[in-house]
């Protein structure tokens, strides 16, 4: 009985770090112990929120708002404001199955201000798509800078 061997892969010390990981490591984003970087950074929001819940009616209502910090090192040209409760929205792509009884109008947005420009959801500017709400910037957001989103009537069943 005879076999192969390779005695030099055996003896390679190396590791493969993927592309985005290295670059991480690169920037100063993420130390090589998996801690944050010394120029790790993190966007924040701070919200104000006024919530109505009316048990009879399985129904949430309420207004609010949210400013946004652009902390990072890049300008943006939009937002993308996460809507999770729209995985019950009718006709909405879900990667999971969900009761069809739980299937609904996911998350009514009456109003919304950006900035005190009022944009139209399902427009260009603020367009719904899947549990996202992507809204486009009038202005560039630049590091250090903030925008401020008001909305009236988000509501949503139960």
């Amino acid at each position: 009985m005879w076999g192969l061997s390779s005695p030099a892969l055996a003896q390679e010390t190396r590791f493969f770090v993927p592309k985005q990981i290295r670059e991480a490591y690169d920037k100063g984003t993420r130390g090589w112990d998996g801690k944050p970087g010394t120029k790790y950074w993190q966007n924040t929001v701070d919200y104000a929120l006024n919530v109505k819940v009316d048990p009879a009616t399985r129904r949430i209502e309420g207004n609010g708002t949210a400013i946004y910090y652009n902390q990072s090192p890049n300008t943006l040209n939009s937002v993308v404001v996460r809507l999770y409760y729209d995985v019950f929205r009718k006709a909405n792509p879900r990667a999971e199955r969900v009761n069809p009884e739980d299937i609904g109008e996911g998350i009514e947005i009456k109003k919304l201000l950006l900035n005190g420009q009022e944009l139209q959801v399902g427009s260009r500017q603020a367009n719904r798509f899947g549990t996202n709400l992507y809204l486009r910037l009038a202005e560039p957001l630049a590091p250090g800078q903030k925008i401020t989103s008001r909305s009236n009537g988000p509501s949503m069943s139960l």
